[in-house]
């Protein structure tokens, strides 16, 4: 049955109210004209979000994002002002700034163009101030500025005198306290050898009257993390090497003199942060000789230490577990029962050291951090089976299906094994959560033990360590990806109009709103969705809401468009659901769990016009999810705003400056028409009735001269459809 929708109105309102408009910024001439590319309906090529600012009392920063792959051309303006101006959105994202209205939301607007449609995206302003965020670099950076020297005399400060090379001169450095930064000492001194490790270093003529630094620099620290200190050192000439002194934050952290002559030898230390914030490094000579004490230092580093993190790590935490029975129907022994038995490292030997799943059973398991996608596969899980039929599944074919997830709520499926078996994390950058669902078959005979009790779960352990820097992935609601679409005809055996057989309109959540936001399938057609997650059966309720869009809210014995529903977890293996009409939940109880949701017209022809064009898939809403309640969801789901039998129509040109044509294709139901003119707010300004004869195409003029300029909603209602679209009088 059909679910009337309390919001329409409302949000019909709101819509009018947040699309008022001055045409002189929307002139054809100043927006590109595009024409319908890649899978992205028009309405949806570009995207408008406001951003935070970093002086938002004077400013609002906006994100325009082109989900297409070619530039478009957009106008945006500030609703109530005269602020106005134009872009180029790159594919991806590109932004622009507004003069913030004070006392007001800032509502601003982007406007485009598709062939002959303008299309809008509306948002107000939150006001938000850009906070700083202090960036942590990942530990094993160096964070040293310019430590090599190849930036020349900068990045650092000295007590020593700078010197730089002369043309045709090599005793810049003979006076005792300089220094140089350059590729070879040699241009400098005559008597002194040395070059870089690999290009510039710092070449040092020692001081000898009292103790100066002869390097410094400032570092940021993090207080209890630990730090590798390093430098390289080098004598240019034989004689009383200099005794370096290394110091951070004032303590003495090592000192280092070099053996030989141009000869680079490194200097190591650890320093332990007991401060968060910056500390000075610095490194002094010692060594006031006059005579010798000269040296060349290279590639200073200061870096944190990266903890060594294992290798393998295990399961610690027993969040779920629902066990069944055995094959034979009985309870499973209380020794098998104990679900904590699979937490920590694996016993692995003929002991009841394990849990038993029982048939259709499953285990939820927390690693107590999370746990990394590298090489290989990335989870072992250990199971017992005893005796000659360990690792022999033909003969003993215990198996489980493996998920992972995130967040505990959001689960990817990894596959399905036997016994022993390791699984790779696939689209997860890192997962914190396993679920583990026995899928052995209750039926197959188990050699050498009449009654089985299924997948024994011992251990599950990571097998690439732990993930240091954890990002979570991006959670979207509803289908994420169109697998396949298979258009049908319509009634009358001709193509479906192209702005409804885009399928990603039945990607997402279902949109609620006067525009074409679904697809239509057409006789016999049918569409293969992915969700980003996998979806388990609720055995207490329907898990599934499938929103079709047929307009009025007619019965299913009024307007029976019907779909046969199929879903599967591999995308291969199909699972018949339900049979509905119209909107309907759907349980997926006989699969189970599913990812790939199809979707297949089975309208009955003969019921329907010539324009009718089968069923028209808004989006699938996922009701009952691992977690949450999915409400939100079914709150917004669209249900009876969007014309399904309209005859398409046509608006040319648009926008216009006085006069445009309204072109109706018309269905065999249809035998006269409405066209009314309205205004931003929803007033008529004209309403026309035009009588047509059934499956025939009719242009009419309108002549809206007398009108203001702005933007317009021209709606064309018959006796069972309706569609409207947006039009601009320049």
């Amino acid at each position: 049955m059909k679910k009337t929708n309390p919001f329409k109105l409302a949000s019909l309102a709101l819509f009018a109210a947040l699309n008022l408009a001055n045409a002189n910024v929307h002139a054809s001439g100043s927006v590109s004209v595009l024409s319908t590319q890649d899978e992205v309906a028009p309405a949806n090529y570009l995207n408008l979000t406001s951003m935070c600012s970093n002086n938002p009392a004077e400013t609002r920063r906006w994100r325009v994002r082109n989900q297409t792959s070619a530039p478009i051309n957009y106008t945006w303006d500030v609703y109530g002002t005269n602020q106005s101006g134009s872009g180029v959105a790159q594919p991806g994202d590109s932004f622009f700034e507004t003069i913030t209205v004070p006392g007001s939301p800032n509502t601003t607007r982007i406007f485009w163009v598709v062939g002959t449609a303008t299309y809008s995206k509306v948002k107000a302003s939150g006001g938000a101030q850009c906070q700083d965020t202090p960036v942590i670099p990942p530990c094993g950076t160096n964070l040293i500025v310019n430590g090599g020297f190849e930036a020349g005399n900068s990045g650092f400060t000295s007590g020593y005198t700078f010197k730089v090379d002369l043309p045709n001169v090599n005793n810049e450095m003979i006076p005792e306290n300089t220094y140089g930064v350059d590729d070879n000492i040699n241009t400098y001194h005559p008597s002194m050898s040395g070059t870089g490790r690999s290009g510039n270093f710092l070449m040092v003529n020692g001081n000898t009257q009292s103790l100066k630094t002869v390097w410094s620099q400032s570092v940021n620290v993090i207080a209890g993390k630990q730090y590798q200190v390093s430098a390289w050192v080098q004598n240019l000439f034989p004689s009383a090497p200099a005794v370096l002194r290394f110091n951070v934050a004032g303590n003495q952290i090592g000192t280092f003199s070099a053996t030989g002559v141009a000869a680079w030898q490194e200097f190591s230390a650890t320093f332990l942060a007991t401060t968060n914030g910056p500390v000075d490094f610095t490194i002094v000579n010692s060594n006031l000789t006059k005579i010798g004490n000269d040296f060349g230092i290279d590639d200073i580093s200061f870096s944190e230490i990266c903890p060594q993190l294992p290798n393998t790590c295990y399961a610690e935490i027993v969040v779920d577990f629902n066990q069944k029975k055995q094959n034979d129907g009985s309870t499973i022994s209380t020794e098998r029962s104990d679900p904590s038995k699979a937490i920590g490292e694996p016993q692995d030997n003929d002991t009841e050291n394990f849990v038993s799943l029982g048939f259709g059973g499953d285990i939820t398991l927390k690693f107590g951090s999370p746990i990394k996608n590298g090489e290989g596969a990335d989870l072992r899980v250990i199971e017992t089976t005893f005796g000659s039929m360990s690792n022999n599944c033909n003969r003993y074919p215990e198996t489980i299906r493996a998920f992972a997830s995130q967040d505990g709520c959001n689960w990817v499926y990894l596959g399905e094994d036997c016994q022993d078996a390791d699984f790779d994390l696939g689209s997860l950058a890192w997962a914190q959560f396993v679920k583990l669902v026995d899928a052995s078959d209750v039926g197959a005979p188990y050699q050498g033990t009449p009654i089985a009790d299924a997948y024994d779960v011992d251990a599950v352990m990571c097998l690439n360590g732990y993930e240091e820097n954890p990002v979570p992935a991006e959670v979207t609601e509803g289908a994420s990806e169109v697998i396949g679409y298979t258009e049908g005809p319509r009634r009358n055996g001709t193509e479906i109009a192209d702005s409804r057989t885009q399928p990603t309109n039945a990607l997402g959540v279902p949109q609620g709103t006067d525009v074409v936001n679904f697809v239509s399938l057409g006789f016999g057609g049918s569409i293969v969705l992915k969700f980003p997650y996998v979806i388990f059966d609720n055995p207490n309720a329907t898990d599934l809401d499938i929103v079709e869009t047929s307009f009025g809210n007619p019965s299913c014995d009024a307007y029976p468009e019907r779909a046969l529903v199929e879903g599967s977890l591999d995308g291969e293996n199909w699972i018949y659901l339900a049979d509905i009409c119209l909107d309907e939940e759907v349980d997926i109880t006989s699969a189970g769990v599913i990812q790939y949701i199809r979707i297949t017209d089975r309208s009955a022809a003969s019921s329907f016009g010539g324009s009718a064009d089968g069923f028209d898939v808004d989006g699938v809403v996922v009701i009952n999810k691992e977690c949450g309640t999915g409400e939100v969801e079914r709150r917004i789901g669209d249900n009876i705003t969007t014309a399904n039998e309209v005859a398409g129509i046509e608006v040319y040109p648009n926008p216009f400056d006085a006069i445009t044509n309204v072109v109706i294709s018309t269905g065999d139901q249809d035998n006269f028409a409405v066209i009314t003119v309205s205004n931003y707010l929803g007033q008529a300004i004209s309403a026309e009735r035009v009588n047509v004869a059934a499956s025939s195409v009719i242009t009419h003029t309108l002549n809206l001269d007398a009108v203001k300029s702005g933007i317009y909603f021209i709606a064309v209602e018959t006796n069972s459809t309706r569609e409207v679209v947006k039009v601009v009088k320049n």
